[in-house]
């Protein structure tokens, strides 16, 4: 019922390795909650609220194919959940969502025969679940009753395969839309949120792409050439490899959960390009 799968790609169906999983309990989403209070006020003025990293308990029941090899499975175990650095659990009932977690407290296994029934519990780092894959794999693979790279729940039943399009031929005098499946805002500063701009037509002072839905933009304050390619992965801003955020305002793109509407302005067209994973609390 459980994939691990490390930062190197690397996964574990542990079906496979023999460990079943008993149960597997994931916590509500941890919100912290942030306010003030003012003298002579009503109450507290809410300033809103924060995710926090939440707990994923789990039960797992190994067995080795004899008592005497019982020592390598545990330590097969060992080495899948014990790292330094954190890795995805996915649930294969969900196997479009992955958590990124450590393990957070040591666990032992007491063998029985060729038995050991063991807990783990995991620290959902982020506090939140994000997709396999990215927005261009799922333009590219398309959704498929045959690929468990998606599954219901995920938001993506709303909408039309034909609707999921995240590289837009954009024209200044029309709006183009990106479906965010998610249901948590995806900021480029907690999120991978990559935004590639490319032939663009008709730029001769500047350009700016905006989402009108979300009232935010980014600005490039020189213009920009048919054979430019611009790149906003994360905070970090190049134009053809080389590092330029200096050459910009300094400004970021944000979407909201649903359809987030676009704009580009002083250039006459323009190839802009999305990836990113959707997130779910």
């Amino acid at each position: 019922m459980v994939l691990i799968k490390k930062l190197n790609g690397k996964t574990y169906d542990l079906d496979d390795a023999d460990i079943r999983t008993v149960d597997l309990v994931i916590s509500s989403p941890n919100m912290r909650h942030n306010y003030e209070h003012i003298d002579g006020s009503l109450g507290m003025i809410d300033f809103g609220s924060d995710i926090e990293s939440r707990n994923i308990n789990a039960t797992f029941r190994a067995r080795a194919s004899q008592i005497p090899v019982f020592s390598l499975l545990r330590d097969e175990i060992f080495e899948i959940f014990s790292s330094e650095e954190p890795f995805y659990l996915i649930e294969k009932r969900l196997p479009g969502k992955q958590w990124l977690v450590k393990v957070d407290s040591e666990f032992s296994l007491q063998q029985k025969l060729i038995y050991s029934t063991f807990e783990i519990e995991f620290i959902a780092i982020r506090g939140i679940s994000e997709s396999v894959l990215t927005t261009q794999q799922l333009q590219l693979k398309k959704i498929s009753a045959f690929d468990n790279s998606w599954a219901w729940g995920m938001g993506l039943e709303t909408v039309d395969d034909t609707e999921l399009i995240y590289t837009h031929n954009a024209e200044s005098t029309a709006t183009f839309k990106v479906f965010n499946a998610g249901n948590v805002d995806v900021h480029p500063f907690e999120a991978m949120l990559n935004i590639a701009i490319k032939n663009v037509v008709g730029s001769t002072a500047r350009f700016k792409l905006k989402n009108i839905t979300t009232d935010s933009k980014i600005t490039i304050n020189k213009p920009v050439t048919n054979t430019d390619v611009w790149r906003y992965e994360g905070a970090n801003v190049t134009r053809n490899k080389l590092a330029a955020l200096k050459d910009t305002a300094k400004d970021f793109i944000f979407l909201k959960p649903g359809w987030n509407t676009f704009q580009i302005y002083d250039c006459k067209s323009a190839t802009i390009e999305f990836d990113f994973k959707f997130i779910y609390r």
